[in-house]
């Protein structure tokens, strides 16, 4: 009988501890929290670096000031001049696609805009959630002096009938 019952035990168990070992942990920017990142956690990318937060009050904090909670460290070099540390000051914040990318200098800040495919890998379209890799001849939106590329002209359609519906408008 004791046999059964610890064959029981570790049957029950050991899905548990199976499934802890596979999660994710991230601390919050904004509350410096520890938690398991799941699929639905709010994130967004810093320089190409997924940032997670413990909930959406948290991503709305982080938005409203994103300078205030973002370590200089993590963000590292300007994604356009590769060898050049990116600044994290919002006068350097290019928002392509409600993620974040630091550069390093004014002529960064004059060209990215211009042609942001050359820098970023794949991006995620804010309508349909779909991750692509964009060119240079993407279909293209801006709300907020924010830049928007999509896999198709469809979600660029959708985008510009209620942009507000699709953006996280970063700074205040």
């Amino acid at each position: 009988m004791r046999l059964m019952a610890r064959i029981f035990v570790v049957l029950l168990v050991l899905p548990l501890v199976a499934s802890a070992r596979g999660r994710d942990k991230a601390t919050c920017p904004v509350d410096k929290k520890t938690f398991d990142v799941g699929d639905k956690t709010p994130h967004v990318s810093v320089n190409d670096k997924a940032s997670y937060f413990c909930n959406d009050t948290c991503l709305k904090a982080f938005a409203k000031e994103p300078e205030k909670f973002i370590d200089g460290k993590t963000v590292g070099n300007c994604p356009a001049m590769k060898r050049k540390t990116a600044k994290v000051a919002a006068n350097r914040r290019i928002v392509i696609n409600n993620d974040l990318w630091y550069v390093c200098c004014n002529d960064c800040m004059r060209d990215v805009p211009k042609t942001p495919a050359n820098i970023v890998g794949n991006l995620t379209d804010p309508v349909t959630k779909k991750s692509f890799k964009p060119t240079n001849d993407s279909p293209r939106s801006e709300s907020g002096g924010q830049i928007y590329l999509f896999e198709d002209k469809d979600g660029k359609a959708k985008f510009d009938k209620e942009p507000g519906k699709y953006v996280v408008k970063f700074g205040s």
